[in-house]
């Protein structure tokens, strides 16, 4: 319930001593009576004069002291700027030399932050100096010299000792020899596998040069642009080749490649410790320190010659201060008399703008509900009708701003697009009752988008389930578009005739990409039926709700899109598009457990391409690459929904068959291979001739309780496949 508050004068309460009060009361409250009828600027203006006069008959007063005081004035005023513009210059300097020394010890950059700016504010102060130094040749001189040994600073030393740093950053050189030793150790590990061939010494220089290709790269991102080459990408190359090698790689390529990875490791370390020994030479030598104390003694001259100037000046000062001593009591007293006439003055507003208060403390409070009575036709009266539709304003964005952020906790807690739109559709016509409309996203075609979820809808405007991004003018532009039939502005074409009294487009874009389009429409009237003042949508509050709302839709639409996305390749092979071996993995166990309660059988295909490495050589990777899309294609089409199909390895790949028994699995397996020996490719013009499949089968129960049981029998009738000839399937042995 709103509480109203009395906006005008209070009234006294009658108790002892009123009748001897009555006189006074009478007086005050015809005074009251006649100040409340006049505007508070006229009364403003009466002060306003009384206060003109007081300040002529002052400065008549003291014009003479102002005189006789002016002139040591300007001086003292002219030394105190000189003393702060050479305080500034020395204090840059001094943050310079430090903030550079800092950088030199630790390499943090925020530390010539002070240089870079002293870089500006010396020459800034010192030519504030010379302007303010104008007839002091002396002192010009002086400041002209403390610049001077700045920039000799600067150049001979500062420049010098930054680079040398940038050169070799802290704990460079160290993760430099670190790198350097974790390549000998390598070496020696990849010519005991030399040695020895054993696979366990295999797996350690697997191990050890994915290790040290992870510190290469940190020493690499520390390594200044300059200084990186291209052995670190020749380092890197090869240290991937020796993460990938295989049992079969000739040991020879791997001690080579070992050898020179350590020679380029070491050649960086030795680069990085004759940088880090540059450094040292510097923060040893004296050469800052000798700047620094010519600098301070330069300054030390220009500040003396200026206390000295300021102590005359001070001396010259007293003298008129004691001049305008007399002055200054008086005016005080002058002025204390007109501040209690406009006391007196101001009591007759004091009870109207008390009343204000209070509602504005209630509203502050939280009470949206308070609204002030106006009784008064100055402009406190007109301050309280602000005030009451300043209260309506707040209490509507703050339902509004509360529906807002439900939306966005709501959004972020959406698992899919559909749920997201679902949230959109309630608080847009919670926040926006008076308006319906309709989310659109676009769709197979770029040039297009189609309805995907709405609101309110209005029989006598019906909204196009689709349209054209031409058709709007907010996809185009890329900006909120607001239509009022009252008040102008082109309709976009996608608008329904007969047009309502208002449109709103506005574009979904999130991480620049257009994903759509948000249309509200309005019609003249209200939402209970009754006719509105202004059109719903034209104002700009409104369109910066909308807008807000729109952009925390799309930001949740884009992101709910790129999670979905991402899972897809997370679980994908990206060159054939089915199944990887991850998902395999997670997948198999999981069917085997559903098949063991349900009691259902379950089959396993494992085949591979028959001379797929002939292919390869043959023709290079990259047709054999477009050979296994095509299969991919194929698989994706012989198999059903139910079933997954992966990529194994290379060219051998896996089939779960949820439900399937051995036989049928058997059948299946045939008719792939048959399927295969008939898949025809073509690459650049050239047919790549026909293949065949070596298959392995097996089922659970009877091969494996198991997944990784399963695919070990598999993997035995692939083999045996193979062995009897290929071109063949063969079921496991019991």
């Amino acid at each position: 319930m709103a509480s109203h508050a009395r906006v005008g004068p209070r009234r006294r309460p009658k108790g002892a001593g009123a009748e001897v009060q009555d006189a006074p009361r009478r007086f005050t409250v015809r005074w009251a009576h006649l100040f409340s009828r006049r505007s508070l600027r006229t009364m403003v203006l009466w002060g306003l004069i009384a206060l003109i006069v007081l300040t002529a008959g002052g400065t008549a007063l003291i014009y003479r002291a102002i005189t006789v005081t002016s002139q040591t004035s300007e001086g003292m005023a002219r030394t105190s700027e000189i003393r702060t513009q050479a305080a500034t210059m020395i204090r840059a300097i001094g943050d310079a030399q430090a903030g550079e020394r800092g950088f030199l010890l630790t390499g943090n950059e925020r530390f010539l932050d002070a240089y870079t700016d002293a870089l500006t504010t010396v020459p800034r102060a010192a030519a504030n100096l010379v302007a303010l130094l104008a007839d002091d040749p002396a002192q010009i001189e002086r400041v002209r010299l403390l610049e001077r040994l700045f920039l000799r600073w600067r150049y001979d030393v500062a420049q010098e000792e930054i680079a040398a740093r940038r050169g070799a950053p802290v704990g460079y050189a160290a993760a430099s020899r670190a790198a350097a030793g974790e390549a000998a150790r390598l070496r020696a590990t990849v010519a005991g596998y030399a040695t020895s061939r054993g696979a366990d010494t295999l797996r350690g220089s697997h191990d050890e040069a994915v290790a040290l290709r992870d510190h290469l790269t940190a020493v690499l991102r520390m390594t200044p642009p300059a200084l990186v080459s291209a052995d670190a990408s020749q380092a890197a190359a090869l240290l991937d080749t020796l993460a990938a090698a295989e049992a079969g790689t000739p040991p020879a390529e791997l001690v080579a490649a070992s050898v020179a990875v350590e020679r380029i490791a070491r050649q960086h370390a030795l680069a990085a410790e004759a940088a880090e020994s540059t450094v040292v030479t510097f923060i040893t030598g004296r050469k800052s320190q000798a700047a620094a104390d010519t600098i301070r003694r330069a300054y030390d001259a220009l500040a003396g010659a200026e206390d000295d100037r300021l102590a005359s000046e001070v001396a010259q000062g007293r003298a008129a201060t004691r001049l305008a001593e007399g002055v200054a009591v008086t005016i005080p007293l002058i002025l204390v008399l007109v501040l209690l006439l406009g006391f007196y003055q101001a009591t007759g507003a004091t009870g109207a703008l008390e009343g204000i208060i209070d509602a504005s403390r209630g509203l502050a409070a939280g009470d949206l509900g308070r609204r002030v009575t106006v009784r008064r036709a100055d402009e406190i009266g007109q301050l309280g009708l602000a005030f009451n539709d300043m209260a309506e304003q707040i209490a509507t964005r703050d339902r509004r701003s509360a529906l807002l952020r439900q939306m966005s906790e709501m959004l972020e807690a959406s698992a899919s697009v559909e749920d997201a739109l679902s949230v959109v559709s309630r608080y847009m016509h919670e926040m926006l009752p008076c308006a319906f409309g309709a989310v659109y996203l676009v769709g197979a075609s770029p040039d297009a988008v189609e309805m995907a979820a709405s609101w309110g809808k209005d029989r006598r405007h019906p909204l196009p389930t689709g349209f054209a991004t031409d058709d709007c003018w907010a996809l185009r532009r890329n900006q909120a578009h607001p239509v009022d039939v009252r008040h102008g502005g082109v309709p976009c074409r996608h608008t329904a005739f007969p047009p309502p009294a208002a449109t709103l487009c506005l574009p979904l874009t999130a991480q620049g990409e257009t994903l759509g389009a948000v249309l509200l429409a309005a019609d003249a009237a209200g939402p209970n039926g009754g006719a509105e003042t202004e059109a719903p949508l034209s104002g700009e509050p409104i369109v910066a709700l909308a807008r807000a709302a729109g952009d925390r839709a799309a930001l949740a639409i884009a992101n709910l899109r790129l999670r979905e996305s991402l899972r897809a390749q997370s679980i994908r092979d990206p060159l054939t598009g089915v199944f990887n071996r991850r998902y395999l993995e997670e997948t198999l166990e999981r069917e085997i457990r559903r098949a063991e309660r349900a009691h259902h059988p379950l089959g396993l295909i494992m085949f591979d391409i028959d001379g797929f490495k002939r292919l390869n050589d043959t023709f290079g990777h990259e047709t054999g690459d477009a050979y296994l899309r095509e299969l991919g294609v194929l698989l994706r089409e012989r198999f059903r929904r139910d079933d997954v199909v992966c990529r194994y390895g290379g060219d051998e790949f896996v089939v779960v068959l949820p439900e399937a028994t051995l036989e049928s699995t058997l059948e299946r397996a045939r008719l792939l291979g048959e399927s295969v020996e008939a898949l025809s490719v073509t690459h650049r013009g050239q047919p790549l001739g026909t293949s065949t499949l070596s298959v392995g089968v097996a089922g659970f129960p009877p091969h494996g309780t198991t997944g990784e049981a399963l695919l070990r029998s598999a993997d035995a009738a692939l083999y045996r496949a193979k062995q009897n000839g290929r071109a063949r399937a063969e079921v496991a042995a019991l």
